[in-house]
């Protein structure tokens, strides 16, 4: 049997980037948009900086880098602690 730990939480109390200085907008099929991570939400750390996952303690504005791809859109980038 294989050994279990605890997760291991990153909590994010506040968040802040460079990236959210940058407006929305769209330049042929590539748009930047943004999105709220809402407190409570917890995304997968992969182990990044020794963690498995962050939480958010409270609401945090990610900025996403898009391309059109059909008739949806495809993230290339956000500014999230994992990405």
């Amino acid at each position: 049997m294989g050994y279990v730990h605890e997760p291991v939480l990153m909590p994010i109390w506040e968040w802040k980037t460079p990236a959210q200085n940058i407006i929305e907008q769209q330049v042929g099929d590539f748009r930047i948009t943004k999105r709220v991570a809402k407190a409570g939400t917890a995304w997968p750390m992969n182990g990044t900086l020794g963690y498995d996952y962050c939480v958010f303690m409270d609401d945090a504005p990610m900025t996403i880098l898009q391309q059109r791809r059909g008739d949806g859109w495809r993230d290339w980038m956000v500014d999230s602690p994992y990405d």
